[in-house]
């Protein structure tokens, strides 16, 4: 089977994504592997350093929550993610699938699938779906389809 065949389907679909589809160019934007390295090197005590550097399964998630508590409580830190980089042809696919009114999930912090559906022309408005309040709200994703509504839904920002 070909993607072709399932893109071109009649069927609502659903695309789940993560970080690893704005490292490629030339959105450019580092593995969340090396973002952890990086901030373990930068922040931990020396004496620490080589056990931390040695975990293998610490959730960025989770690292992001730590440095928010101990070092920076507004998160200054994810202004990484808004930098001036420009979308793939990845982000470009899934906003073109939004405004054909897809479904699109991503534990992305950054906002190129928003840059990339800010190109394309549609009859209605898009909205990020971020907070428990916009999940309420956007919850049927045919519906705001419909509506003339296309959802991104971000998963954790």
């Amino acid at each position: 089977m070909l993607i072709t065949d399932v893109v071109n389907t009649n069927e609502p679909l659903s695309f789940l994504v993560g970080a690893g589809i704005s490292i490629e160019p030339p959105a450019g934007l580092a593995p969340a592997d090396s973002i952890i390295h990086g901030i373990i090197k930068k922040f931990s005590a020396p004496v620490y350093r080589s056990r931390l550097e040695g975990l293998h399964n610490i959730r960025y998630e989770a690292l992001i929550q730590i440095f928010q508590d101990c070092f920076d409580m507004n998160l200054n830190i994810l202004d990484y993610f808004i930098q001036d980089s420009l979308p793939n042809s990845i982000h470009q696919f899934l906003a073109s699938m939004i405004a054909q009114g897809q479904f699109v999930m991503t534990t992305n912090f950054d906002l190129l699938i928003e840059k990339a559906l800010s190109k394309i022309e549609v009859v209605g408005e898009y909205v990020s779906v971020i907070t428990p309040e916009d999940y309420e709200k956007y919850s049927h994703p045919q519906n705001n389809f419909a509506n003339n509504l296309y959802c991104l839904y971000k998963l954790h920002v």
